[in-house]
């Protein structure tokens, strides 16, 4: 037996779970969406993932629903590539949420890199100018700087345990969100964490030490579940709409390549 013939019985007994986490296991070697995007137009249209997952799971309900009621049969195959669609559509999505993540929180993490320079300068003013006091307006900017650093760091936290949930749900526990998009994340963390144990530029006093940021694990717990069901649901309208992309181009595939009996009937009527 030929390694694609190995391959092709594999795939024949993999459920609709699975075939998605061979996809997703397939794509996550690209490092990134973007990669995996332009390797993927220029594939055959057979490869796209919203074209052969449901046509693999399709031809495997039928065949191990063989000799049960048509009706019956197509009802399986109508919930099973409904659950597929879902479950790419979410992979995609949680991608693109993260790299908007990132998009949106290095912005805010490059003003704060930008505000705590600001806020060292005047502070170092203020001790040239005689000052052995941090004056007022300085202290409330420096803890608006630190409580906006912390948010930021709060906000990847709970994005964070949003996409876990969600991986822990739909897809076993495995990655959803692309190699490169993770390290990504995880870098931009890990830069905010050290600048929030750099602080805001002031001289380290004898009681003062460095200060890091833990939300809540109960503040996390309660937000996460409600972002995770938001975006679920914001998920099962798109994978609705790709459902019925997928449907409407095989049933005009299929119109276009069937034989026109009326219009060969028509004419030989006309004979």
């Amino acid at each position: 037996m030929t390694l694609a013939s190995r391959l092709t019985r594999l795939v024949a007994t993999l459920g609709p779970r699975e075939l998605v986490l061979v996809w997703l296991d397939a794509a996550h070697d690209f490092g990134d969406l973007d990669t995996y995007a332009r390797w993927l137009v220029e594939q055959p249209v057979s490869e796209a993932p919203l074209e052969r997952i449901p046509k693999q799971v399709t031809a495997n309900v039928r065949a191990a629903m063989r000799g049960r009621k048509a009706e019956v049969i197509a009802a399986a195959v109508g919930k099973v590539v409904a659950d597929v669609v879902f479950r790419i559509q979410l992979v995609i999505e949680l991608e693109v949420k993260a790299t908007e993540v990132i998009v949106i929180e290095a912005l805010r993490y490059d003003l704060l890199c930008s505000d705590r320079e600001a806020l060292a300068a005047e502070a170092e003013l203020a001790r040239a100018a005689g000052s052995h006091r941090k004056p007022a307006r300085l202290t409330a900017r420096s803890t608006a700087w630190r409580d906006a650093l912390a948010d930021l760091l709060d906000r990847l936290a709970v994005f964070a345990a949003t996409v876990r949930l969600l991986e822990d749900r739909y897809l076993d526990g495995h990655a959803a969100v692309f190699p490169d998009t993770v390290a990504a994340l995880a870098g931009l963390r890990e830069r905010a964490e050290a600048l929030l144990t750099l602080g805001d530029g002031r001289p380290a006093g004898p009681r003062r030490r460095a200060v890091a940021t833990d939300l809540d694990r109960d503040t996390i717990e309660a937000v996460a579940p409600i972002m995770a069901e938001r975006l679920t649901d914001e998920v099962r309208v798109f994978a609705a709409d790709s459902l019925r992309d997928v449907l409407t181009a095989r049933a005009i595939t299929a119109r276009l390549m069937a034989p026109d009996d009326a219009g060969e009937t028509s004419r030989d009527e006309g004979k």
